[in-house]
């Protein structure tokens, strides 16, 4: 379980660097549509809730 975790942290976060990267490279522009602002922040929201549960989450023996 700690694997899928840990790999949908990841996912949500290289989302979330895609969007800062296309931020930097566009400009202030993305910022004015909606649905870039709104799966910016879910991808934020659930990368950091993906890292409490990965430190929350027991190892399997």
């Amino acid at each position: 379980m700690r694997y899928y975790i840990l790999t949908s942290g990841l996912l949500f976060f290289s989302l979330v660097a895609v969007h800062a990267f296309r931020l930097v490279v566009e400009g202030w522009g993305p910022l004015h549509h909606p649905i870039f602002l709104v799966t910016t922040a879910t991808s934020a929201a659930m990368a950091v809730w993906a890292g409490f549960a990965y430190r929350k989450a027991k190892a399997i023996p």
